[in-house]
């Protein structure tokens, strides 16, 4: 089995950006948890809807855990995942990812990147040309900072 280490943290972080500069420096592959998801998808499955909200999150989650299954199947080598601990479902709540994901992704390590608030709002914005309220952006870095230390315990 290819040994992972889970990189998290809410949109706009920087942990692909982060990662990418790792895989390459590292010579590791890096991919998304929403590459995995997209990846396992069909043309029916709404995968993200909106400002990054995710209507189905424990079906994305099914998504991700078969798009990985894949991955290690063919590759052995090191996989520096990015992906999230809490997402923002469609009516602006939060949905904490269920333990079991991490324990089967089973992480050798877990790294939060952060960054404030009205900084991923400015990136997003830039990048995607629409964000959430800065507001909603902290109560997301909020959560997503204790489910890691919640979900990194797990492992």
């Amino acid at each position: 089995m290819s040994v992972t280490v889970f990189v998290a943290g809410i949109h706009g972080a920087g942990k692909s950006t982060i990662c990418r500069d790792l895989a390459r420096l590292l010579g590791v592959f890096h991919a998304t948890a929403g590459d995995l998801i997209r990846a396992n998808a069909n043309a029916t499955t709404e995968v993200t809807v909106g400002v990054k909200a995710v209507p189905n999150v424990d079906a994305n989650q099914l998504l991700l855990l078969s798009g990985l299954a894949v991955y290690r199947a063919r590759n052995t080598g090191p996989l520096l995942l990015d992906g999230h601990f809490v997402l923002l479902k469609p009516d602006r709540a939060i949905a904490e990812i269920p333990v079991t994901v991490f324990e089967a992704i089973a992480p050798v390590a877990v790294l939060l990147v952060e960054a404030d608030a009205v900084t991923i709002h400015s990136r997003l914005l830039e990048r995607d040309k629409t964000a959430p309220p800065v507001a909603t952006i902290t109560d997301l870095a909020i959560q997503e900072r204790a489910h890691a230390e919640r979900g990194s315990d797990a492992n």
